[in-house]
């Protein structure tokens, strides 16, 4: 049986391994590309008390671009500060496992004082961080853009569980084949609430938005036919 990513980015060698160890065939089905946008003015990085990074591509640019007086970074996701390696970063001992988790996390150390960050984020990037703070504390910054990669598309194998990482990528996948998967896999509430309401059914979630989670709980192939027949 194959498992679909949706990803933007290429599945990591490890969660590849650990899947096809679980008797899982990995296959990768993204449908939109990256493309960094030059921004038409540098960020006023010394006036910001912190940089909010939710996603491996604004982690790529802040990686490239930051200088090396730049503020610190809140972000989420263990594979987002992997790739942060060299900044200060709030929260690397324990990374928030998404945007609420970090709205929450940001929360609690900034408390109620004003406050001015800024949010590297794309041109399909929920503004969840930005919503939770009053107006003027929260710049956005688009640094990059997805396009979308194809009209056309191979089709599914019948024995798929297509994994949705985000709302966009399920609402790709209606648009491009305008059914639903052979078997769906979610991470993330608001990537399941999109999914029920394109009147799916959820196959699998993992119980915490997290890769770990998803390699840790995901049946192999075998159990989960078990499970559907039962």
């Amino acid at each position: 049986m194959q498992f679909l990513f949706t990803q933007l980015d290429p599945v990591p060698i490890e969660v590849r391994q650990a899947l096809q160890a679980k008797g899982w065939t990995v296959g990768h089905l993204p449908f939109r590309k990256v493309v960094f946008q030059p921004p038409s003015e540098p960020p006023d990085w010394p006036h910001h008390e912190a940089v909010v990074i939710t996603s491996k591509q604004a982690a790529k640019w802040f990686a490239d671009h930051a200088p090396p007086n730049a503020p610190p970074v809140a972000a989420v996701g263990a594979a987002t500060h992997a790739l942060l390696e060299a900044a200060d970063c709030w929260f690397r001992d324990a990374p928030p496992a998404n945007a609420d988790e970090l709205v929450t996390r940001l929360r609690q150390r900034i408390g109620t004082r004003p406050t001015r960050l800024l949010f590297l984020c794309g041109n399909k990037t929920k503004a969840t961080v930005p919503d939770a703070f009053p107006d003027g504390e929260c710049t956005l910054y688009k640094v990059y853009a997805t396009r979308k990669l194809s009209k056309v598309f191979p089709p599914v194998a019948p024995n798929s569980m297509v994994y949705f990482q985000a709302p966009t990528t399920a609402l790709d996948y209606f648009s491009s084949f305008q059914t639903s998967p052979p078997r769906v896999a979610v991470i993330g509430p608001s990537t399941a609430a999109t999914v029920r309401r394109l009147g799916w059914t959820i196959d699998f979630q993992p119980s915490r938005p997290e890769t770990a989670a998803l390699i840790r709980e995901l049946p192999a192939p075998d159990q989960l036919a078990l499970k559907a027949r039962e």
